[in-house]
């Protein structure tokens, strides 16, 4: 249903009348953020939309679709300008804004910071120092490599954690509020939620965009780890894989979807994968 209705919200006029849509899984709820309220009625009215109006909650906004778009585009933009270091940015449709999270109050992003006061960003200052100590002794070594196992690089001396093993493919999209899983070597199985599907994140000279960013636990070494959701919350036997792993810190972690994942491979000219499927061992 939330594909459906973020699908018509990007098309004129709600695209300027309404703020996006997430996920409130504790009340089995769709949030609507909603700019211009006279829009609601044709909204519901439409065929592809009113089957489905029950979960709906319309709740008031003040930035629309477009205007956060743009918002983001020129905070992204000056952040090359301005060189900020050490943030993850993303579009957070709970707060119905652009959200910059600075993860070392010690750097100097003061020019940055001057420059999008315009757009009355929301800006966190986090501290990696406030984790809690996990308990994360290692997992007995075997000859299979599954998802979420070590693989050590002599070279580099560094640890990083392997992926689903995939024969097909499937591109399902998360949604904004969902909850989302990965499983790597360092912290093993944590859970969290959708924080954004936008991000991006900005460490020293390193940047990386179109990421889902999400508040599950993470440290080094669970780079490449799988991330998925459960099915439902009916189904834990069975999961969807969102992407892989990349980054994380100061008490966010972000992906890289399937589809971007594939659609470098395909501009690699790496042979074609159709369909992902979960590695399901001798099956």
């Amino acid at each position: 249903m939330d594909d459906i209705l973020r699908s018509t919200l990007k098309e004129e006029p709600y695209i300027s009348s309404f703020g996006g849509t997430y996920i409130d899984i504790f009340n089995g709820t769709i949030i609507v953020n909603t700019v211009d309220f006279s829009k609601v009625d044709e909204l519901r009215a439409l065929p592809q939309i009113n089957p489905f109006i029950n979960p709906l909650h319309f709740k008031p906004a003040n930035n629309s679709l477009i205007q956060l778009k743009n918002n983001f585009d020129e905070i992204y933009s000056l952040s090359r300008i301005k060189f900020a270091k050490n943030l993850y940015i993303l579009t957070d449709m709970e707060y119905n804004n652009i959200v910059l999270y600075f993860f070392d109050s010690h750097d100097n992003n003061t020019e940055f910071l001057n420059a999008v006061k315009p757009f009355n960003p929301i800006i966190f200052y986090l501290n990696g120092e406030d984790f809690t100590n996990y308990n994360n002794s290692k997992r007995e070594i075997r000859k299979k490599l599954l998802g979420g196992d070590g693989l050590y690089n002599r070279a580099s001396n560094y640890i990083c954690s392997a992926g689903f093993w995939a024969m097909n493919r499937y591109e399902p999209e998360p949604l904004h509020g969902v909850h989302i899983c990965k499983s790597g070597y360092t912290t093993h199985f944590t859970c969290g939620f959708v924080k954004g599907l936008n991000g991006i994140f900005i460490r020293k000279e390193y940047i990386s965009t179109d990421l889902i960013v999400t508040d599950l636990y993470s440290e080094p070494g669970d780079s490449g780890g799988s991330v998925m959701s459960f099915v439902s919350p009916q189904d834990l036997n069975s999961m969807v894989l969102n992407g892989i792993h990349v980054a994380g810190g100061a008490g966010l972690s972000v992906a890289l979807s399937i589809e971007i994942i594939f659609e470098v491979l395909k501009e690699s000219d790496m042979r074609k994968l159709v369909d992902l499927v979960l590695y399901l061992g001798n099956s």
